[in-house]
């Protein structure tokens, strides 16, 4: 992804709902996350994962209010968190969960896109 990708495109590749605006709360934070993704070019690939999950993470909020403002936001609450165990009884923790998991689908989607840009280049040299 050679261009900056726009808010919309980031979240389609998080597999969430659309941002309200480009300045809105999930818009900046998808923004945010997406920016940290350029940390992760160049790791091999084991390292790669674990930066991922360390970077997904740090991207979840921790304050209550910016928790819920993204969460509704990017319309977290329809985000599948199943495979990471059963429900948190704690609706922030749980909400922090689908967060994270948007953040992490965001940045493996990023990394794919490096690397097919990456094997792109290396092809034409």
């Amino acid at each position: 992804m050679s261009d900056t990708p726009t808010t919309w495109t980031l979240a389609r590749l998080a597999d969430c709902s659309d941002p309200d605006t480009v300045t809105s709360p999930g818009a900046l934070w998808l923004a945010s996350v997406a920016d940290s993704a350029t940390d992760l070019a160049g790791l091999d690939p084991d390292d790669r994962t674990d930066a991922i999950h360390e970077l997904a993470d740090n991207a979840v909020p921790i304050y209550t209010r910016e928790v819920w403002s993204v969460f509704v936001d990017l319309g977290a609450y329809q985000t599948d968190t199943s495979d990471l165990g059963p429900p948190l009884v704690d609706m922030e923790d749980q909400a922090k969960l689908a967060l994270y998991v948007i953040a992490e689908t965001l940045l493996h989607a990023l990394v794919a896109d490096l690397e097919d840009e990456d094997e792109d280049e290396a092809v034409t040299s």
